[in-house]
């Protein structure tokens, strides 16, 4: 006999109390084909009654259950438009719908046992880990299980990942490991400070000599960028190199990119007019089908070549060119064919404005010999189809989205057809010219350095034990990391969830790296070589399935929505284990309701955050808006809701895209420092000119970037802090103003640099920010958080920030660079000491510090919307928030709006370039792009769900925000991610398909 999914009243009931008791399947079989089930009855209007304290489940009227194979999920869509907001609408708070009595989790609170035995206690002996660390059986055994062998734990959504794994290192440490030997890989910078709490109140406690030794705890890019300051020679770098880590600073470098590009297609064309046939070769010649671009990173001395042969040949030199040049006096010379005299004339005159060397020459050299050399046209010239290649409205934003996803998956130039692969040669080489890196290349440049032999075998010998958080956000970068470090020993755990794989944007390779992890180190012996064994046996695979963190209905409608994320991976499958809420978790029904417009959906939302405040169920931080995104094209989704608070004077914060970094004030800042550290580098230097020196527009900049040293001659190049030294000099090349301003300038970087290795780093910091930066101008419209404007009675928030991180440097020696440079030890004895005399390499760890912390928004963003005075807890604010920020953190109520399908899940668009045309070996691992992209909003989908305790509130709208959406979008429909059961009734039309079958009795228990 066939029933529905849909139940209500006594039966609901009946079910749900059976399926509480009932633990779920460890790997359940996908779903049989769904049928429709039935158009939900009509729901009465909620009792008012309090539910009884004898009955485990109280029968609310409002409240239906939905039951997939061992999930249970109470849920309730009654909010109707013509009821009030309150109690008696079904949709209420936690507290008034709890079923049955809480119950105090049952848990192992771990004892020391050294504590235990002085005291001379008879007891029964309990395990051994850290005072105050709450184990339950499974992650106590877990944490137990042999140190010198490898362990993958598959963690699902708050089952205390993150204290198994801090156990698991106190484990190492009681076992005779010393904690610097020890590396702990995390993800966030507040994952890597929790552990390290929870490991030094462990310590504290001990009765153990540690030599205040700590577990080496970092992010991969904080300890990539350590390996890279003490061994950067090893890899050919004369200096360590800068983080190049702002999308602006990104944008400078990818233009001058393409100008290289263009420079060396003249270059090449010089060299073919002037008959050179030199090793290096013409690369480019008009003839070739489809004119492709070239790129040669020695062009400085190809055309210091260009200019000595032009002298020799045609007897003028480049500085006369240049005169001609200016003086607009080179169109006298240049004879272009008839048909390109107009264009060639017009590119004469912009090439003239732009004083640029190279340019000037090969217009110069055009003009005399390219008819001679049967040059038909100035090819060279002719624009590139960039858009053609890379699509998008804009070429420098679709270029560097393609550049980013190729860098995160670790693609080299070759890995790509010509067109792309010069793009990408080009701006790699930009960043090496200028001496810096960006966050890829700390992971590519690592990668290397542990190919160095000698690199490898100090690494291996100071960090035998090596533990990864987050194992399924990983790269293919940084799982290579993890091979090269631990092939042949594996002393390594693991610790992830594939469930909350949601980076697959930034390059993450979730099913490589579980098949890689499993194939190497869990279903095959680890051979070592430095040991007398043949093998040490295969690594254990073990699962933390009890949820901690949420009420029955919540974990089981996230076990719901991740059966999709699975698909027909076999691999998956063997991974995938549900969730279990504790049995003592109360069953509180999803608030799931309909509503006509994002009007209504945000006054909905507001005036029951306002409920929950007012009824004093909980504080406002205990509750957050989670939205798919902050900006949907034009389109702010929680824009009204923010407004809807403010009206309320309810506080909140609105965290994701806030990042310091895209502060003006604190790139200027970053920006100075590496001027200090380098004043080759011409980014840097540049940001500097634009927000310090006073009366710099772009006629004066011209003329600046004009300036050539009196000893410079040809091609070759000076750097544009030298022009602006030589410029304050001379005094007559800029106005009076704009001089005096740039002296100032110049003298305060060389007074700085005269500080190093006399002044501590914290003097010299404070004073470059004190002089340049706490009165800098900041662009509100971009980051209000970080201006002027934000300083409220004599404060400055950046510098609060800025010092808060300096205060972490100076006591963490994780994040200091080597005493002595070309020291390779991590090695606490070999840190440089952060209080003495400031050095450069120190400096330039400070700056990298800043770089890596500051892009992280976790706590960071305006509050608004409060009223008269300030909160006493600062913190006590509600937080607007995008899923990607909201991973890894926990509420008590948790609001999902727009959950409709294109906007949650978003629309799949198009394939990134980079995806597109790589012409490298796919992974075994990887799908079609439109199943990889639903499966990953599927698992956003789960991390969005998860991230509430009690509250879990989906909003699902009858009708598009804005009325351009329908024409791209497509018709309107709830969530896929949504059992249509629990669809709301009314206007909005029900998507039938995954989630509505029938079931054989058989089936619910």
């Amino acid at each position: 006999m066939k029933r529905k999914a849909a139940l209500s009243g006594a039966a609901a009931a009946g079910s749900r109390k059976r399926s509480t008791t009932q633990k779920p399947a460890v790997n359940p079989k996908p779903a049989a084909k769904l049928k429709p089930a039935a158009k939900p009855k009509p729901i009465a209007k909620p009792s008012t009654s309090a539910p009884s304290s004898h009955s485990h489940v109280a029968v609310k009227a409002e409240s239906r259950t939905l039951t997939i194979d061992d999930y249970v999920v109470s849920y309730t869509n009654s909010l109707a438009r013509s009821e009030p907001i309150g109690a008696s609408s079904g949709f209420q708070s936690a507290r008034s719908l709890t079923t049955k009595p809480v119950v105090k989790n049952e848990v192992i609170t771990i004892e020391d046992t050294d504590k235990e035995a002085a005291a001379g206690s008879k007891s029964e002996k309990k395990p051994e880990i850290a005072n105050g660390i709450r184990l339950d059986p499974t992650q106590d055994y877990i944490s137990k299980l042999d140190i010198d062998k490898p362990l993958l734990i598959v963690a699902g959504a708050g089952s205390g990942k993150t204290t198994t794994l801090c156990a698991r290192v106190i484990e190492i440490i009681k076992r005779g490991v010393m904690p610097a030997s020890i590396l702990v890989i995390t993800f966030t910078n507040k994952a890597a400070g929790e552990l390290k709490e929870r490991i030094k109140k462990y310590m504290d406690i001990s009765q153990q000599d540690y030599q205040g030794q700590m577990p080496f705890a970092s992010t991969f890019h904080s300890w990539c960028y350590g390996l890279i300051m003490r061994n950067h020679r090893q890899v050919n770098m004369v200096q360590c190199p800068m983080i190049a880590a702002t999308e602006s600073e990104h944008t400078a470098i990818l233009k001058i990119a393409l100008e290289r590009i263009e420079d060396c297609r003249m270059l090449v064309q010089c060299e073919t007019m002037l008959g050179i046939t030199e090793d290096s070769g013409p690369l480019f010649t008009p003839g070739d089908e489809g004119e492709n671009p070239v790129f040669v990173n020695n062009a400085d001395k190809r055309w210091a070549a260009v200019a000595e042969l032009a002298k020799e040949r045609l007897g003028i030199t480049v500085e006369q060119i240049i005169a001609q040049n200016a003086s607009h006096a080179s169109h006298a010379s240049a004879k272009p064919a008839t048909k390109t005299k107009k264009k060639f004339q017009a590119q004469a005159q912009a090439a003239a404005d732009e004083m640029s060397i190279t340019r000037s020459l090969y217009y110069y050299l055009f003009g005399s010999l390219g008819k001679k050399s049967e040059l038909a046209s100035v090819s060279a010239l002719e624009a590139l189809n960039y858009k053609g290649n890379f699509g998008g409205k804009d070429d420098v934003v679709s270029i560097m989205a393609f550049i980013y996803r190729a860098k995160s998956r670790g693609d080299q130039p070759e890995d790509y057809p010509l067109f792309e692969g010069t793009v990408l040669k080009a701006y790699n080489a930009t960043l090496q010219c200028y001496n810096l890196i960006d966050f890829d290349d700390m992971l590519k440049i690592a990668n290397d350095l542990l190919d160095v032999p000698e690199v490898l075998k100090t690494v291996r010998t100071e960090f035998p034990y090596l533990l990864v958080d987050e194992f399924q956000d990983l790269n293919q970068l940084q799982m290579s990391l993890v091979l090269k470090m631990q092939q042949g020993i594996g002393r390594v755990t693991a610790v992830g969830d594939e469930r909350q794989s949601i980076y697959a944007f930034r390059g993450a390779t979730c099913e490589h790296n579980f098949q890689t992890f499993l194939d190497w180190f869990v279903d095959a012996k680890v051979h070592r070589a430095q040991d007398d064994d043949d093998a040490i046996g295969a690594g254990t695979m073990a699962s933390l399935t009890q949820n901690y963190r949420s009420h029955q209905s919540i974990v089981d409608l996230g076990n719901i929505v991740a059966r999709d994320t699975i698909g027909d991976s076999s691999l998956l499958g063997r991974l995938r284990v549900p969730l279990m809420a504790l049995p003592s978790a109360p069953v509180v029904p999803v608030a799931v309701w309909h509503s006509e417009s994002h009007h209504d959906e945000a006054t909905d939302i507001t005036n029951k955050i306002k409920e929950l405040i007012d009824s004093g169920d909980c504080k406002a931080a205990d509750i957050a808006v989670i939205s798919r995104c902050l900006n949907f094209g034009a389109y702010h989704p929680t824009g009204l809701i923010e407004v809807g608070l403010m009206a309320k004077k309810i506080p909140y914060v609105v965290r994701g895209g806030h990042s310091a970094l895209k502060s003006k004030r604190m790139q200027l800042f970053m920006a100075l420092i590496r001027v200090v550290t380098n004043t080759d580098d011409d980014i840097a230097t540049q940001i500097c000119l634009g927000d310090v020196v006073k009366s710099i527009g772009p006629a004066n900049l011209q003329k600046l970037q004009a300036v050539r040293s009196s000893s410079n001659s040809g091609t070759n190049l000076i750097s544009l802090f030298t022009k602006m030294e030589i410029a304050a000099e001379r005094g007559n090349v800029l106005p009076k103003p704009a001089t005096e301003s740039l002296a100032a300038f110049v003298d305060s970087i060389r007074g700085w640099q005269a500080q190093l290795g006399v002044s501590t780093l914290r003097k010299l910091v404070e004073i470059m920010y004190r002089e340049f930066v706490s009165e800098s101008d900041e662009d509100q419209k971009a980051a209000p958080i970080w201006g002027k404007a934000a300083a409220t009675k004599g404060t400055d928030g950046l510098w609060t920030m800025v010092e808060a991180i300096l205060e972490g440097f100076l006591e963490s020696p994780d994040a200091l660079p080597p005493q002595h440079d070309g020291d390779s030890s991590f090695a606490p004895e070999n840190m440089a000491d952060p209080r003495g005399p400031c050095t450069k390499m120190l400096l330039q760890a400070f700056s990298g510090q800043l770089c890596l912390l500051s892009t992280s928004s976790e706590g960071m963003g305006v509050v608004k919307g409060e009223s008269g005075e300030k909160p006493k807890d600062k913190n006590d604010v509600v937080v607007i928030t995008t899923v990607h920020q909201a991973k890894g953190l926990e509420w008590k109520h948790v609001f999902i709006p727009h959950f409709i399908e294109n906007l949650f899940p978003m629309k799949f668009r198009e394939q990134n370039v980079a995806d597109k045309v790589v012409i490298r070996e796919k992974l075994a691992t990887e799908e079609l792009p439109v199943v990889q992209h639903y499966r990953e909003e599927g698992r956003l989908a789960y991390v969005a769900i998860t991230r509430a305790k009690c509250g879990l509130y989906i909003s699902v709208l009858a009708k598009y925000p804005m009325t351009w959406m329908e024409k791209f979008l497509g018709e309107i429909k709830p969530s896929r991610y949504l059992p249509a059961i629990m669809c709301p009734p009314g206007k909005v039309k029900v998507r039938r398909g995954y989630y509505d079958r029938e079931y054989d009795d058989d089936d619910y228990y």
